[in-house]
């Protein structure tokens, strides 16, 4: 048999790995090589393991797999990354695309579904999601939040479904200070003056 498609997960929550390692170990061609936890961890198992493939949330405490895409696409350009994610598609999957993920899943999709990506994936071959090229076009009309940095749309997303700033600084391990720091660059970049703007820019751009 040829060597397994050597896979690294990256997630916080131990439930999900473990759903996700038993499901990838269940097929004779795929290995769960390592697991990490957050994105400084996967980083070092990639360092100290052969990985093939990552397969990351994309949420995570201290970055999420927005963040580890973008910086695997500095450091480890061949490496497929495939994001799974629980927020719906229009809000993150053409961003992930954008930068470079090999694909995209919410985290209730069919298991075969998962498992034909990562066999594309580590081929070298893109994931067929029809879907998508939809939300593509879409994408090239939406040059506002674009530049966006991932964190920062993250923040707006979550400003402009009305949680608290002390919420999100919970959420995503930062300090209300910097939380008022995202803000205001979010502010500034779409040319907003308020949370209100941000809801309704969100809204109409299906963002939420």
């Amino acid at each position: 048999m040829a060597n397994p498609i050597r896979v690294l997960l990256v997630d916080d929550h131990p439930v999900a790995r473990s759903g996700a390692r038993l499901l990838l170990s269940s097929c004779g061609d795929i290995l769960v090589a390592a697991e990490a936890s957050c994105m400084a961890d996967a980083l070092a198992r990639l360092r100290t393991c052969q990985i093939d493939l990552v397969i990351a949330d994309i949420q995570m405490p201290g970055g999420g797999g927005l963040e580890l895409l973008r910086v695997l696409g500095a450091t480890r350009p061949e490496l497929p990354v495939i994001l799974l994610s629980g927020y719906a598609e229009s809000a993150y999957a053409v961003r992930a695309l954008r930068q470079g993920a090999a694909a995209y899943l919410t985290k209730d999709v069919e298991p075969a579904l998962l498992i034909a990506a990562v066999r594309k994936a580590a081929a070298g071959a893109e994931y067929d999601a029809p879907q998508f090229a939809a939300l593509m076009a879409r994408e090239a009309t939406m040059e506002l939040h674009g530049a966006l940095s991932a964190r920062e749309f993250d923040v707006m997303k979550r400003l402009a479904e009305g949680e608290a700033l002390t919420s999100i600084g919970a959420s995503l391990f930062l300090s209300p200070k910097t939380v008022t720091t995202y803000r205001t660059r979010v502010l500034e970049k779409l040319g907003m003056v308020c949370n209100a703007q941000l809801t309704r820019y969100a809204i109409e751009e299906g963002l939420i």
